[in-house]
Parts: C-alpha cells; structure tokens; sequence
C-alpha cells in the first residue's frame, strides 16, 4: 500500500517506526491516516522482524487530534447515511476508536515518541500504545470538552487505568493542558527527555524489547492487558498458561543455554 499520510520505517534490530505525516496539520487525524496506520500495524502484525514498534509525529506535534474540517475528516469517519433512523444519539455507527483499538491489541509493544501537542484524538493514539517517551515540550489534552465534544478515541478508557479515576475526570472535564513533567509525576508518560532525544530514547527502549524473547514479549502483554479484566484466580490460569507454552518454546532454551554459556541469546520467536 502506498501512504500519503504515514511514513514506515524498518530499523535493526527489530524495531518499526510509523510516522504520522501531516506536519502542516500538526498530524490531525483523517480518515487516510487512520486507514493507513491500520494497513500499517496489519502488515507488521505478521511479520517476525518487527519485535516493537515506535508511533510517533512528524514537525511541531505528535498529533493534533481529529481533523475537523475538509473531505476525509473526522465527519467522514462515519459515512453511513443514517439520516432516516429518528434520533441522531442511537444511529449505528462504527467507533472513532476502531483504530485506537488495533493499537492495543497489536501482539507487540507499541512506544509513543510524544512530540509537542498530543490532544484529542492524539491523546488516544498515544494512550493506546503500551508506553509513551515525552518529549519536554510534550502537551497533553483530552480537549473534547472544549469542543462541545464528549471523550471519545478510546480516551475514556484508557486515562483511567492510567492515572487513576479522579485525575481522569479532571482532564476530562476541564480540557486543560498536561505538561511533559506533570504527565511523568502521574503515569501518562513513562518518561521525559530533551525534545530532540524523544525519538532516538523510544526506539532505544523498543530496542530493548526487541533483544527480549518474542514469544516471552507478547504473553507478556497479553497478561498484562488480561489482568485489568481478571480476577486473581484467572490470571494465575492465564499466567501459568503462558507460562507452559513459554517453557517449552526454543526461545526458552536459547535463553538458558545462552545463560550458562555467558553470551547473549539469539532469539528467533519460536
């Protein structure tokens, strides 16, 4: 698939790097963009090079939320003509946040390189992923309020398992701005550098997860995103689940001969 909207980007060792590419738009969302990040994730989904994957802006922002204006917009998300059906707030429709969703459930992890202005639709791009490197000038804003919009692209479920109900509520409610610091005091961010490190920081730590184990990484995640949803009992199942067939995997014996002879181990996610 040709992109208009993304940039793709292999680096070794198993890191990809998807750009979104609007800088004049400071990255707002389109429909283009959105279908082509998820051409993106779907043909690296099956690809064993790709261990992590890094998202990130292009310019001034990481993204400036939905695109609200002109063909392709956010309007266009939508396009079913439902004008007949009597009351606008029931009339079927396919989520905004189908695509945050694909972000979330990719088997891999998934590191924001969070550049200037993450609001909106943005904020769930970047809340979506499993971890997210801040830049110093990062901004972050669940802005919908101010809009005359409720919370929507996934916001209202992923701000409060990640920095609690009260603190959602507040950001949620207000649309006030989050700076990088104060994003890294309450668990948006998982960490804050100087702005022209943010990109080369995430694909270090996408780095560090692509010298894991493949196979260890993605039931790794996979427990953890069960776990908000399980009760003790059944993430034990789960993990000891994993567990089995991690244990028998040749990952796992790669590791521990690779261990006894003191040399680091050449996984391949088998």
């Amino acid at each position: 698939m040709a992109y208009e909207h993304i940039l793709v980007e292999k680096r070794d060792p198993g890191v990809g790097v998807i750009t979104l590419n609007r800088p004049e738009k400071m990255n707002a969302l389109n429909r283009r963009m959105a279908d082509e990040l998820l051409a993106a994730l779907n043909e690296w989904r099956d690809d064993a090079e790709i261990r992590a994957v890094v998202l990130t802006g292009a310019g001034r922002g990481f993204c400036a939320g939905a695109d609200l204006s002109g063909e392709g917009s956010v309007g266009a998300f939508n396009a079913t003509d439902t004008s007949a059906l009597p009351d606008t707030a029931q009339r079927p429709r396919w989520p905004l946040g189908n695509w945050v969703r694909h972000l979330n459930e990719f088997p891999r992890p998934i590191i924001a390189a969070v550049n200037g202005a993450c609001v909106g639709a943005g904020l769930g791009l970047a809340a979506a992923c499993d971890m997210r490197v801040a830049a110093a000038s990062a901004r972050f804003s669940a802005i919908f309020v101010k809009r005359g919009l409720s919370l929507d692209f996934g916001t209202s479920y992923f701000l409060p398992r990640l920095i609690g109900q009260g603190r959602a509520l507040e950001i949620a409610c207000t649309g006030r701005m989050v700076g990088a610091e104060e994003a890294e005091r309450i668990g948006l961010a998982n960490r804050v550098v100087p702005d022209e490190q943010v990109l080369d920081e995430a694909v270090k730590l996408a780095q560090d997860v692509a010298e894991a184990g493949p196979l260890a990484v993605e039931f790794s995640k996979k427990a953890v995103l069960a776990s908000l949803g399980n009760d003790l009992e059944r993430q034990l199942f789960f993990e000891s689940y994993a567990q089995e067939v991690c244990r028998y995997s040749e990952d796992a014996k790669e590791g521990i001969q690779a261990f006894l002879e003191k040399r680091a181990p050449a996984f391949k996610g088998q």
